[in-house]
């Protein structure tokens, strides 16, 4: 795929308007949700004032004892729709093993404390993810639970 080609224009084409227009181009007709993702988050380190311009985040996060000195990484990505939504999508990974420790959780829990989405890993999971569309102003909180131990952030779109 054009993944790598995509993400390389994010990183060397900093105010390069060819660039901005490719990448703007791209996310206005690829039918691959991925490819739209990359696109979007290349062009928010070129012109993060862009209105197609997404956000990626990444936190490691370490559940102390649960994951045996392990620790996972914690990608969130922002990218704003046609409709005027903006799509969320999580995704936890491994730092240093091929596979996420079993039944480790991810929950998007709504303004009211309630799961509305969730995500559990099995014993061959590279990763476990998550994806939804909210609007400016919603609020969530997504919760990693392993055993007794759980890492939680708020967001606001």
């Amino acid at each position: 795929t054009n993944l790598p080609a995509i993400e390389l224009l994010g990183e060397i084409g900093h105010s390069n308007l060819e660039a901005i227009a490719l990448l703007a181009e791209m996310i206005n007709t690829t039918d691959d949700h991925d490819l739209r993702r990359q696109a979007a988050v290349s062009l928010g380190k070129l012109d993060p004032n862009h209105p197609q311009a997404g956000i990626r985040r990444v936190k490691i996060i370490d559940l102390e004892m649960q994951l045996n000195g392990s620790k996972v990484a914690f990608m969130v990505t922002f990218i704003p729709e046609a409709d005027g939504e903006i799509n969320v999508h999580l995704r936890v990974y491994p730092t240093k093993s091929k596979y996420l420790k079993p039944n480790l959780e991810l929950l998007v829990l709504d303004q009211q404390g309630e799961i509305f989405l969730s995500a559990q890993s099995r014993s061959a999971d590279n990763w476990i993810q998550l994806e939804f569309n909210g609007e400016r102003g919603d609020r969530f909180i997504v919760k990693l639970v392993l055993g007794d131990a759980s890492f939680s952030k708020e967001f606001f779109l």
